[in-house]
């Protein structure tokens, strides 16, 4: 009977040793959950906000005339003389975002 009972006794201790394991396991866990959850919360809100100044460069682009894009174009190349390659593609491409 006294063995029946320490028997019943470790037992208890193993489940409750286990239980204590998985609460620890199940409390990290939700640490790492939360620690992801700020990590995109943070990655969303620099999305957000590229995309804001995209749509603001994009606005500021198809504005410009074709003097305008050639001296972008000097810019962006770094040169002082105009590569007529580079000149065509960003004015080809910033009318086809203005739709013509």
């Amino acid at each position: 009977m006294q063995q029946d009972h320490n028997a019943t006794k470790e037992e208890l201790r193993k489940v409750r040793r286990n239980l204590e394991a998985k609460r620890k396991a199940a409390n990290a866990y939700q640490e790492e959950l939360l620690v992801v959850k700020n990590i995109m919360v943070s990655m969303e809100q620099q999305r957000t906000q590229l995309q804001d100044e995209l749509e603001l460069a994009h606005g500021e682009i198809t504005r410009l005339n074709d003097s305008q894009l050639n001296a972008v174009a000097f810019v962006v190349n770094g040169k002082n003389t105009p590569n007529e390659q580079d000149v065509t593609l960003l004015a080809t491409k910033t009318r086809a975002c203005r739709g013509y």
